[in-house]
This record gives structure tokens, sequence and C-alpha cells, in this order.
């Protein structure tokens, strides 16, 4: 089966979003999106297209939970398409596209091979962790060769930690000479109490005795107890008639009291408080009101006396900014005289410059001279570049002499070195020897290993023992395999556990015997017990006695001397026949009064009879497997009789195999290791030969006497001087080039400044022509006459800024006249002859003043207002009050308001009388305890005091008497339970056999539980050991395959070995032929370890089963670049037979897998 087509048609933030995973073939699919782009959402999808979406979905949040809905297209093995369309519903979730029909989730189980949900997942998925989880799990399995299997194959990452789980659970409920484990605890108990119940047996007639002579005190203390409850009941109701007879009197007081108080309104609480304050407020009113109207007059006669301007106050404005102005027109007027002045010092000072530049200028001719911003300029850039140009040329000059001294040297140098030789071909020769590393130390090396590895070799097997002979002759013995030899270990233990448990068997069977037997002699201690079988012998010996009788008596017959004899030797016929009859009464009377300890006593008889048998069978059981386990050790020896070898228990020989198997491991180690010695040797003098050719062509002179190491040291020395010659002269030729072109370089600057000096000097003749100099001025003559021109105009124009400040101030002073005229003309005549200034100064006094009025004015207008408005106010309160004052003595049932503080004195009297009538009824309502309360009151008032006193008095004495009997007999009865409990009796010894019987229960359901958990734990490990052996080849081989693609070639594949303790282990091979273990590869090894097992498993199962897409999750995330691609190449090899479907939101590994496959087996897909 594979996906086709997967449809986000609305799921988390996709709409309408299709993934096309057809192609031609199965492929690898990489499903890509970045952080947050849906990822994770599209891989939820597509297992909620497969198994529904569950109860819960986090991608609801852009598409309500209605509206949810994925579809896809299944690939079916027959080649037919499933289309499908998953929803978010209760029922009928899964519809067919093609037929608009439910399809019922079974049906879509079974083409997902009737897997659900967690075991598809686990077994078609793997994500970062569930992959470090499967590391995990086997590198705590220690690699062993089943768990790593099952777990890899299977997806199940838990294996070891269940397994661990079934161990812990069996130790905590029983384990071999354990003290806190469940069932060896309760067995514990048990016995303990087994002995509590033997020595809680005691003489039953004294404990039926005593048992008596309780339930007599109990039932005394019972009668006692019924005559106290009947007492108490008395004294109580009498009590509360006593404790009611004063409040039925005071009850009886204030009901005539308020018969005497007469008719008197109910008045609230508040009426008081209410009436004082509405008299109160109407005071206040009052008063109020008259002071009032005497400030309303007084303010009426102060607006009479106030009077203003309302020019000047309607001018404010106006006459305010023109104020405020007057010091900045003071101002201006004195500021006026002092620039006058400075226009003067800044003039003279501008005619002394002008005499001091040159003779004959005037202020007006200087004008003349006056020069623009670009002119200044244009004269600074060039007294700038007259100074840079004449420095250039030196310098140019200084250059040229320099370079030629330096060419002369290096020329006389070079000609000095020798010329370089042709060494390509020492050269290729050196790279070889190169390639060849330290190889005289990688002979010793491996000289020294092989006689090291052989040496080891012979000492193990010398250790080995069992067997004697060479290397040789070992690696050709013929040692049986390891299956045979744990086969003969799972029989020898599984007989060596058999008869253990026999032989435990018997010992607890002798213990219970020993134990039985023990019972039924502490039972039948005090004399036999008799049976049923016993009963029925007497009444038989006494029914023939009675025909014996008869026949003598009656038939005058002879008598039985045979029963005479077997009753009382000795006896006569008579007395005989007597103590026949007494035998089986006494017989039946015993079985009736001991029916219990008899039927113990039958059970127990029974009981030893039946452990009897069972250890009589037991040792029969046992010869057995004796014998049993005899033949197959027979069989044992004769598999190692061939080999010469007498062997030893198959577990110790599968160790002796593994070290044997070891050692032809190291045999073959030490012929390696030889061959390696050997071709490094050969290598070595062939590269001698060839460097000592090389040196000759040459001319080199070799030593005498030489070797590898000092043609190698001769050739590189030589190598090197050369390369120093043919650099050298590189050297000196490349200055040689340099000194010439800086004599060039040198000769062009010179002349390239000539050329601009005689530019410099045409564009200097024009520039200081306008200023009267000559063509031969300095740059610093002509600075300071500029300087000094800058200094005159500078004079002149802050003389010419200062004028144009003293018209500007005129001009505004007489504008500000103007418009104080204009306002005076409107406000004050009698101050326009004045100075501008003073005038408005005058009139903004007056208008202060005038202010002043016009707001006095204003404020008693105000509160003139406020007093008529406050006045209004005071007159509705005082209507108000009046009203309330009018309605309390309605309330009151007067018209007379001075009436109401004695109506209140009253009314307050009224309603004490009533609180405590009901304080009193409320009482004897109490104290009537349910009883109807006319009828309590009525009994109450029956009663003559002094009488109730002495007769409460005289029950409390009886009542007290009856209490101390009621003691002495409660008393009695915790001395007689003492020591009835004391002596034990039926209820102890009843109590410690229900405990021993609840626990015996108990440890019964617990060793159920312990044998469960035991046949688990079998049951899986078999299932382990059956699953490795029936997978181990071809899993083993595909996922090799895998890991040396992965591991690009740096482990040659996977094998099965076995560990020091001849356990069956995975180890990763070596191209060397080394081999590791699981717990020696690094973590990156480990986790292409686990990723190639996981493929292998795959692969055999598309080869039974068919093809299933294999869903991978972001598995790469760790990986190194170059292992990713390696991963990528091996899912890619897979994904010829089955779909891969790659998520992943890392965009270099979709641009690795770009770089590293083929487009025909990679399709990518962007989110």
């Amino acid at each position: 089966m594979k996906i086709d087509v997967l449809r986000l048609r609305a799921f988390g933030p996709f709409t309408d979003k299709l993934v096309d995973l057809s192609g031609d073939d199965f492929g690898l699919h990489i499903l890509f999106g970045p952080n947050e782009a849906g990822k994770s959402t599209a891989l939820r999808a597509m297992l909620g297209l497969l198994y529904g979406f569950g109860h819960k979905v986090e991608d609801a949040w852009l598409h309500d939970y209605k509206n949810l809905e994925v579809g896809g297209s299944l690939r079916l093995s027959d080649g037919s398409l499933l289309n499908l369309t998953r929803y978010k519903r209760r029922k009928n979730d899964l519809i067919d596209d093609e037929t608009g029909k439910p399809v019922e989730q079974f049906q879509l189980d079974a083409v997902l091979g009737k897997m659900d949900r967690q075991a598809f997942e686990h077994a078609f998925g793997i994500s970062h962790q569930s992959l470090r989880q499967g590391v995990e799990s086997v590198l705590a399995a220690g690699g062993e060769l089943g768990h790593a299997l099952f777990a890899a194959t299977s997806g199940l990452n838990i294996l070891r930690q269940v397994m661990a789980g079934l161990d812990e659970k069996q130790d905590n409920l029983f384990r071999p000479r354990a003290q806190k484990a469940v069932i060896n605890a309760d067995l514990a108990e048990i016995e303990r109490l087994n002995k509590e119940l033997r020595s809680a047996s005691a003489s039953r007639q004294q404990w039926k005795k005593m048992k008596e002579r309780l339930d007599e005190l109990c039932a005394r203390e019972a009668g006692a107890a019924d005559r106290l409850e009947a007492m108490s009941s008395e004294i109580s109701l009498l009590s509360r008639h006593r404790d009611a007879l004063k409040h039925v009197t005071r009850r009886d007081e204030l009901q005539k009291a308020l018969a005497d108080l007469g008719p008197v309104p109910d008045l609230v609480e508040d009426f008081g408080q209410r009436r004082v304050e509405a008299q109160v407020k109407m005071r206040t009113a009052e008063l109020g009101e008259q002071n009032l109207r005497q400030e309303l007059a007084e303010i009426e006669q102060s607006l009479e006396t106030l009077t203003y301007d309302d020019d000047i106050i309607s001018h404010a404005k106006i006459i305010e900014a023109l104020a405020k102005q007057v010091g900045i027109h003071t101002t201006a007027l004195a500021d006026m005289k002092k620039l006058r002045g400075e226009i003067h010092r800044h003039q003279e000072s501008a005619q002394g410059h002008i005499r001091l530049l040159r003779a004959g200028l005037t202020l007006e001719g200087i004008e003349d001279l006056r020069l623009s911003t670009a002119d200044k300029s244009r004269i600074q850039r060039l007294g700038n570049r007259f100074a840079k140009l004449e420095e250039a040329s030196g310098r140019a000059e200084t250059d040229l002499q320099g370079a030629k001294a330096h060419l002369a040297a290096a020329k006389e140098d070079l000609d000095v070195l020798e010329r370089p030789k042709e060494t390509s071909s020492l050269e290729d020769s050196l790279d070889r020897a190169g390639g060849l590393g330290k190889i005289e130390e990688q002979l010793s090396h491996a000289q020294l290993e092989y006689r090291s590895a052989l040496e080891q070799a012979e000492a193990d097997l010398s250790a080995l023992g069992l067997w004697s002979g060479e290397l040789d002759a070992l690696e050709k013995l013929a040692i049986p395999s390891a299956e045979t030899m744990r086969g003969f270990e799972t029989a020898f233990l599984e007989l060596d556990q058999g008869i253990e448990d026999l032989k435990k068997e018997a010992a607890r069977q002798n213990a219970e015997l020993k134990k039985k037997q023990k019972a039924l002699l502490d039972l039948t201690e005090s004399g036999d017990l008799p049976s049923v079988e016993d009963l029925l012998s007497h009444r038989g010996m006494r029914e023939r006695g009675w025909r014996s009788v008869r026949s003598v008596w009656l038939e005058e017959g002879e008598a039985d001397q045979g029963f005479i004899d077997a009753v009382s030797s000795g006896s006569d016929l008579a007395g005989a026949y007597e103590k026949a009859v007494s035998i089986a009464d006494e017989t039946a009377d015993i079985l009736r009064r001991d029916a219990e300890d008899v039927a113990r006593a039958q059970a127990l008889k029974s009981a030893v009879q039946d452990l009897r048998d069972a250890v009589v069978a037991n040792v029969r059981l046992q010869e057995a497997r004796e014998k049993g386990r005899a033949v197959r050790w027979d069989e044992w020896e004769a598999l190692w009789r061939p080999l010469d070898i007498a062997p030893l228990k198959p577990r110790e020989m599968q160790a002796w195999a593994a070290k044997a198997e070891e050692i032809r491991r190291s045999a073959l180690e030490c012929r390696r290791k030889r061959m390696t010695a050997m071709q490094l040797k050969i290598d070595m003098e062939r590269m001698a030969g060839e460097l000592a050719a090389r040196l000759k062509e040459l001319n080199v002179p070799l030593p005498t006497a030489f070797d590898y190491t000092v043609l190698l040291d001769l050739a590189r020395r030589t190598r090197r001087e050369n390369d120093w010659l043919v650099k050298e002269r590189e050297r000196r030729e490349s200055e040689i080039a340099g000194y010439e072109r800086q004599i060039n370089d040198s000769l062009q600057r010179k002349e390239e400044c000539e050329r601009d000096l005689k530019t410099w000097a045409a564009q200097w003749t024009q520039v200081v022509g306008k200023l009267g100099f000559s063509a031969g001025a300095t740059p610093e003559d002509v600075n300071d006459f500029v300087l000094a021109l800058d200094q005159v105009f500078g004079e002149l124009e802050k003389a010419r800024d200062k004028r144009q400040r003293i018209d500007g101030m005129q001009s505004n002073y007489e504008k500000y006249a103007i418009r104080v005229r204009d306002l005076l003309d409107k406000t004050a005549a009698d101050l326009l002859a004045a100075e501008a200034t003073e005038a408005i100064t005058e009139l903004n006094d007056r208008l202060t003043a005038e202010q002043s009025r016009f707001r006095d004015r204003k404020r008693f207008e105000e509160e003139r207002r406020k007093k008529h408005a406050e006045l209004l106010t005071i007159r509705n309160d005082l209507a108000a009050e009046r009203e309330k004052l009018r309605l309390l003595c309605e309330e009151a049932q007067t018209d007379a308001p001075d009436r109401l503080p004695e109506i209140e004195k009253r009314a307050a009297s009224k309603a004490r009388l009533m609180v405590d009538l009901d304080t009193a009824n409320e009482r004897l309502a109490e104290l009537a305890s349910g009883q109807e309360f006319a009828a309590f009151v009525a009994e109450v008032q029956a009663h003559d005091p002094d009488e109730l006193t002495a007769r409460l008095a005289r029950l409390n004495q009886e009542k007290s008497a009856l209490q101390q009997e009621q003691k002495k007999w409660v008393e009695e009865i915790v001395l007689q339970r003492k020591e009835l409990e004391a002596i034990g009796g039926e209820s102890r010894a009843a109590d410690i056999a229900e405990r021993v019987a609840g626990l015996a229960g108990k440890v019964e359901a617990d060793v159920e539980h312990y044998i469960r958990l035991k046949l688990s734990s079998l049951i899986l490990a078999r299932a382990i050991e059956r699953y490795r052996q029936k997978n181990q080849s071809p899993v083993l081989d595909a996922a090799g395959r895998y890991f040396r693609t992965m591991t690009r070639g740096a482990f040659e594949g996977l094998r099965a070995d076995y560990d020091e303790q001849g356990e069956p282990v995975i180890k990763a091979l070596r191209p060397d032929g080394r081999t590791l273990m699981v717990h020696e590869m690094s973590d990156g090894s480990r986790d292409q370890l686990f990723l190639s097992l996981r493929m292998g498993g795959l692969e055999k199962h598309i080869k039974t089963s068919g093809p299933m897409p294999f869903i991978v999750d972001d598995v790469l995330v760790h990986f190194d670049d170059d292992r990713s691609a390696a991963a990528l190449a091996s899912m890619a090899c897979l994904a010829r037979n089955t779909q891969i479907i790659f998520f992943t939101h890392h965009q270099h590994l979709v641009d690795l897998a770009k770089a590293t496959l083929r487009n025909g087996i990679l399709h990518v897909h962007n989110l």
C-alpha cells in the first residue's frame, strides 16, 4: 500500500492544500515546511486520515471543529485506488469519496495490516525521539541480539523497561530467603499466628463457666441502666417544671403591667430621634432665614456707593498692551544715542587701515579692490597648490635617485645565485613515500604486534584446559554449536529445577506432615477423641450384647463369651452389657459435646494420610527425574567424546567454546598481522631503491652505508634546497622589475610637476593683477593684503548695520506714539500734551483703579444672587420639616406636637414590657421541649414549689445509689472480661483462625499473580528468542548493507556473536576484521546502527507482507551533513521497494538530498 495524494482541505493552517505523493514508483518524498509552516500539522493530518482525529484536536484554530476535513488516495496492493475523506464527527467520520458512503474503521485497518494507531506508529514510523529511545534500550540491554532485533523491527523501544518491570514486580512478591517480599512476609505471619493459635487452647469448661458469669453480670448491669434511664427522665421533667416556675410568675406580672398601661400607639424605635431632628431643623431654618434677610440689606447698601468709568474699562486690553511696550521704547531711545557714537568709531578705524595698506587709497576708492568669495577662494587654492607642487617635484627627484641605486645592487645579487635543477621525478617519489607514512615505525609495530599476538594466542591455548594441541589443530576442531549447548543447558536447567522443586516440595510436605501430626497430638493429648466409626463400632458391640442378653434371659441360650471378653474380661454378661451401654453412650456424649474437636481431629488424620501419600509419590518422581538427568548427561558426554574432552556443565562449556572461538580468531589475526609486516617490508625496500635512483639522476652524492630513513631525509633536503633556489631567484627578479617600475614612475611624476608649475604661474598672474600685484608676488604677500582688505570692509559693514538699526527704532517709536494719541482721544484727552510713554503710564494707573471698583461691584452682585438662592432653600426646608412634624403627630395619634414626648415615654414602656414578655415565653417554650405550650404552663402552675423541690432531692438520692450499684456491676464485668481474655478461649482462637484463613487466601492470590508474572517473563523471553532465530539472518544481512552505506564504509556490516557470558549479541564489523560491541560505538554510530536495523526489519516485512509507507519525522536532526547524506542514500535504496515520507523543517537537509540523490527517486514537496 502507498499514499498517492494527501488533501488538507481544512486542517491547521491549511485550506485546500494538495500534496501529490504518487510519482512513477514508491520513492523518497520529503515534505518540507519551515518553522511554524505546518510540518508537524501535516504529519498529524496524515495519521488522522488513517486512524481518526481523536477526542481533542490541537489544529482547530483556523477552522472550527465541525469543519475539519482531511482527504487522501491510497494505492492498494492490487493496484486499485481508495479515495477517502476524514471528518471530525462522533460517527460516520470516514467517507468513501467514490460512493459517498461511510467506511468502518475496521475496514481501513485491514488495509493497514490490522494494526491500531500505536502499533502502526511503532512499526512504520520513526522520529528523533523514538530513535534515541531505541538506541538507549539496545544499549541498556548490552547489545543483546534478540532484544535489538525485536526492538528495532517492531519499533517497541521500551522492551527493556517492560522486562525490568516484570522482574521488579516478581521480586516485590517473592524472593528466596527474603524477608520483606510480600509472600515471604505473609508466610512468616501465618507461621506466627499458628503458634498463637496453638497457645490459645484452654479448658472449655472453665471458659464456659466464666462466660455464663459474665452474661449474668451484663444482665444485671442492663437492668440497672434501664432503671437509671427512667429515673433520669423523671428528674429531667421535674427539673424543667422547677425552672419554669419563676418564668410563669414573671409572665403573669408582665401581662398585668401591660393591662395597667392602657391603650398606647406602637411607635417605631427611631420615632423620638426623628421628632427631635425635625424640631431642631425647624428652629435652625427660622434663624437662618432671619440672618439672610439682614445680609441682603447690607449688600444693597454697598452697591449704591460703587461706580466706575466704562470708557476706560472697555479699552483695557489696548491700554495694557501699550503699557507693556513702554519699557521697550524707552530702552530704544537710549540705544539710538549709543549706536550713533559706535558708527563714528567704526569709520575712524576703517580709515586707519586704508592708510596702512597702500599710499593714495581712500574710503571712496577702496570699493574697487573688493573681492568676491570665489576670488578669495581661488587665491587661497593657488597658494596651497604652489606649495604642494614644489614638494612633489622634490620628492620625485629623490625617489628617482634611490631606485637607480637599488636596481644596480639587485642585479649584482642575482648574478651570484646558481641555476635550480629539474626535480619533478624526485617530487613524485617523495609523494609516494609520503603516502606510505612512517613505514619503518609501521613495520616495527606490525612485527611487534605479530609476535605479541602469537605469544598471547599460544598462552590462551595453554590456559584453555580440557584439550591440548596446536593452534592449527584448534582451528580445525569441530566444537558443538552454541545452539546445541544452549539446548543441553536448557534441558539440564529444567531437569535440575524440576528436581529442586520436588525437593523443596518434599521438604514442605514433611514440614506440613510434622505440623499436622503435632496438631493432632495436641488435640488428643487429654485422651483419644472418638470418630463416627468408633461410635458405630461401640453401638454395634452394644447391640451384640443385647442380643446375647435376650438369648440368655428370654431364650435360655448361651452367653456370648466373645462379647464379654471384648468388653470386660472377668465380668459376667450383665456387667459386660452395662459397660457396653456405658461406652456407647459416653462415645455419643463426647461426639455431641466435642463435635468441633472431633471434626478437627478427623480432618487432621485425613490430612496426615494425604501428606504421607504425597511424600511417597514425590520420592518416586524424584527418582524418575534423577534417572532422566543421568541419561541426558550421558548424551552430553557422548557429544564431546570425539574431541577427547571430558565436558563440564553446558554453561561452562559455552564459556569454554567462546574462549576457544576467540583463540581461533586470534590465530587468524596472527596470520593477518604477519602478512601485513611482510608487505610493509617489501614496500619500504622498493621505495628506498626508487629514492636512490632519483638522487643519482640529480648528481647528489649518496652515503656509503644508508637505510630508508637516511635516503628519505637526503631526498627531502635536496628538494628543500632546490625549492629555496627557485624562490630566491624569483624574489630577486621581482625586485629588479619593481625598481625599474619605480624609475619610470619617478621620471613621469617629475615631468608632470614641471607642467603643473607652468600652468599655475599663468593662473596666478591673472588673479593677483586685479589687486595691483606683479606676477612675481608671493602667495604670502597676497594673502596678507587680502586679510587687511577684509578688516577694512568689516569695519564699514558694522557701521552700515548700526545705521540701519537706528532707522528701524525711530520708525517703531513714531508708530507707537500715533497709537497712544488715538487712544487718549477716546479715554483721557487731558493727557494729550504729555510724552507718549508718560501718558500711557498714567492711563494704565487709572485703568487699575477703575478695574478694582468694577470687580467689587460684580462681587457684591454675585453675593446678592447667592443669598437669594439660600433664602429660597431655607424656606423650602422649613416647610418640609413642618410637614414631617405633622406626620409624626399623626403617627402618635395626636394633634398637639407638645404631647409627643409623653407619648414616646409610654410607647417605650410598652415596648420594654413586650420584649420581657417575649423573653419569658421563649424560655418557657424551650423548657417545654416540644410539649404543647398551654398544657406545659398548666402543669407547672399545678405544682407546689416546696413539694417539687423535696421530690427532686429524693429522686437524686435514689439515682446516686443506683449509679453506685451500676458502677459495681460494670467493674465486675471488666474484671470478668479481662480474666476471660487472659485464658483465651473460643473467641480469640476463632479470631486467629480467621486471620490465618484470610492471609492464606491472600498468599494464594499473590502466588497466582507471581506465577503469572513469572510466566509472562518466560513467555516474553522465549518470544524474543524465537523472533531472533527466525529474523536474525535476513534482518542482519539487510541492516548490515544499510549500516555500511550510512557509515561510508567505516563499518563493513553487522554480525551475530557471543559475549563473555556466551549470550548472543550484535556486533559491528570493521573493514580490518575487528568487531565492536554496541557500548563501544560512538553516539552517532549507535544512531546509524538502530536506524539500519529499523530499515532492515522493514525490508523483511516488505518481502513477506508487501510494502507499507515508512513515515520519518526529522530523524536526522542531530546528524552532521556527511551522516545525513549517507542516511538519505540508504533511505533512497529502501525507497525503491516502499514509499518513504520524510517530514522536516530543515532547509539544509532538502539541499543535501537534492545534491546527493537523483530526481527519479527523490520528490520534494513544499508545505
